[in-house]
């Protein structure tokens, strides 16, 4: 039950990005090759027979040879980005390959170079190296990580490693990985799904289909309980997204297969047949699985033909046929419709996609902006009279969309007074700040004849964001160290525009950290909660249970797991666990941490007692 309680804590987190069945969405697996800034505006947009197909809506890529800048890089054209490492096997030529010692490293995984098994039964030594990986991931910007070659149970490691061993070490990197707030994907070992689906987030497996083990798998191998288990469902009745790579020429482009012939297309022995393609994604669409079609060993800008399932939003065929450009959806908008001369006005033109905008103005363009989703034109000195604009955006792949109509009416003003500037001032941070800081910039602005439309925030002259209404407050946060200008600038219902003062903030360097761990916490308290009669629980009714300890000194926080498994972070030095029930045993062990480390653990056990329908709970130390 306990196991229950905390993937249901840790999914909940609102900084954590963890992808759902319900949306498709399209998976870029590149792992050949090393991406840089340069490759990435081509990278995977052609399908297997080189028809463009529109960009991945989430990256999983290599985290050791990516950089931070490429992760920003996807991150600015609005995409998900998956830190990929191998999390059961030693590969001899990464750069922490050193930090392995020679008693955990094992049989060699047969067909990869350098890379051998790794006895995970010994969680303590690998822990350590793991965590260290996950914060790189972390440290580089991104989403979520994809642990590789978690399957040791099932092949031939050169250790007894049964499946038990295997949930264990699983469920540690799951919450290694919640830890450093990072949602985690179980890659294949799909015979475990029934036993790991509350504890991951997501799932990437190879060849279901070809090998009929999508929908039901026969739960085999050293500790396993040899029944059959519903496999991917388990993660989708769990709102849960399935990643599906399927390879036309079977076993990843190599020589064997477990298509049979019926399916492979007569003219090419690359491909499958389009019946066979289409049946696949069929049944996808109907279990909610993204599945795509890969071919290895191709260019970064081409090997994949996804499923159709995305078809009702951008078009697409799948199935390996040719694939519709995506139009990219446009709007237009104007900051004033009705206005007098001399008229100033900004226009305001959106694309969901990375486009080419044009702004025309009676069918001539008057305004174009590149490789951008949002462009403004700002029109000046117009006279009186009924102008009609429009907005165009054309994608790289050749995908076009326009706007509707936007029409402003200009009057002849002789009766209006001349527009008045609206009045701005900015205020920023009064305390000294450290790095990595958060920054809250505080615009007051008003229009002496109208109102204020927006305010604009600017950090060293470039444009940071705005706000629209009162309060027009905005934040930056994970400030690094340095000396930086920030500005606003105010814009009314009429155009018109000025400038706030310029406020100046200093982040400091961040000061030392910890050298030494801080001591094991010391136990205040421990109560139930109240959820039912008088502040007490019943035998039959769920109940809560609070832990409170003493602060600890130089602690930044707690971290609670219970038998070994993770369940909670917390600052304050308290926590509640929740679905108690009487009669059971609950062992909790509670750290301190800081940047130094984790404490030694306090062990606790506590057990829930009722006389009569009044429970009470009782503590010992372990």
């Amino acid at each position: 039950m306990i196991g229950g309680l905390i993937l249901m804590r840790v999914n909940a987190s609102p900084a954590m990005w963890t992808p759902t069945a319900d949306k498709p969405l399209r998976l870029a697996w590149i792992l050949e090759e090393g991406l840089t800034t340069d490759n990435i505006q081509t990278l995977q947009l052609k399908d297997l027979k080189g028809n463009p197909i529109p960009e991945a809506d989430v990256y999983d890529i290599d985290g050791e040879t990516t950089s931070k800048e490429v992760v920003d890089l996807l991150h600015a054209r609005g995409k998900k980005v998956i830190c990929y490492f191998d999390a059961g096997v030693y590969e001899d030529y990464r750069t922490d390959a050193n930090k392995f010692p020679k008693s955990v490293i094992g049989a060699k995984d047969e067909g990869w170079d350098g890379s051998y098994w790794l006895d995970i039964r010994q969680i303590s030594v690998l822990e350590p190296i793991m965590r260290a990986r996950i914060q790189m991931c972390k440290d580089k910007g991104f989403d979520s990580i994809e642990p590789d070659e978690i399957t040791n149970w099932s092949n031939n490691p050169g250790f007894p490693i049964t499946y038990a061993d295997q949930i264990k070490y699983n469920k540690a990197l799951a919450g290694w990985a919640h830890e450093a707030g990072l949602s985690i994907g179980l890659k294949g070992d799909l015979e475990q799904a029934h036993d790991l689906a509350d504890t991951f987030d997501w799932t990437l497996n190879e060849q279901c289909y070809e090998y009929n083990e999508c929908t039901l798998i026969s739960n085999e191998g050293p500790g396993a309980d040899g029944k059959d288990h519903p496999g991917l469902q388990e993660f989708v009745k769990r709102n849960k997204a399935v990643w599906i790579a399927e390879y036309p020429k079977g076993d990843n482009g190599g020589g064997g297969s477990g298509w049979k012939a019926k399916d492979k297309d007569s003219s090419t022995t690359s491909y499958l047949t389009k019946a066979k393609t289409d049946s696949i994604c069929n049944d996808s669409i109907k279990n909610r699985f993204n599945t795509a079609f890969y071919v290895t060993g191709l260019p970064l800008n081409g090997g994949r033909t996804d499923c159709p399932q995305f078809a009702p939003r951008d078009g697409s065929s799948g199935g390996g046929g040719p694939v519709t450009p995506v139009k990219p959806i446009v709007s237009l908008k104007s900051s004033n419709t009705n206005t007098n001369a001399p008229a100033t006005f900004t226009l305001t033109a959106t694309s969901n996609l990375p486009s080419t905008i044009d702004i025309s103005q009676n069918n001539s363009v008057i305004a174009s902006c590149s490789a951008t989703t949002n462009c403004v034109f700002t029109a000046k000195n117009f006279q009186a009279g009924t102008y009609t604009f429009t907005a165009k955006a054309v994608t790289s792949e050749g995908g076009v969309g326009t706007s509707s109509n936007q029409v402003v009416t200009v009057g002849q003003g002789t009766t209006q007074p001349s527009n008045k500037a609206p009045v701005i001032n900015l205020s920023g941070p009064d305390t000294s700040l450290t790095a990595p800081a958060t920054i809250t910039l505080s615009a007051q602005a008003n229009d002496p004849d109208g109102t204020v439309a927006k305010v604009e925030f600017f950090k060293n002259g470039t444009s940071i964001g705005s706000v629209s209404k009162v309060p027009f407050t905005f934040g930056i946060k994970n400030v690094s160290e340095g000396t930086y200008s920030f500005m606003a600038k105010a814009t009314d219902n009429s155009g018109a525009v000025t400038d706030s003062n310029i406020v100046k903030v200093t982040v400091a360097k961040q000061p030392p950290s910890n050298t030494s761990k801080p001591a094991a916490p010391v136990i205040s308290d421990v109560s139930l909660g109240y959820q039912w009669w008088k502040g007490q629980c019943s035998l039959k009714t769920k109940c809560t249970m609070k832990i409170k300890w003493v602060p600890v000194q130089a602690a930044t926080s707690y971290v609670i797991r219970s038998d070994g498994d993770f369940l909670d972070k917390v600052v304050a030095s308290e926590f509640t666990d929740v679905e108690i029930r009487a009669g059971v045993d609950y062992n909790y062990e509670i750290y301190a941490k800081n940047s130094a480390g984790l404490s030694s653990p306090t062990k606790i056990n506590n057990k829930v007692t009722c006389l009569g329908p009044i429970c009470s709970v009782s503590m010992t130390q372990r």
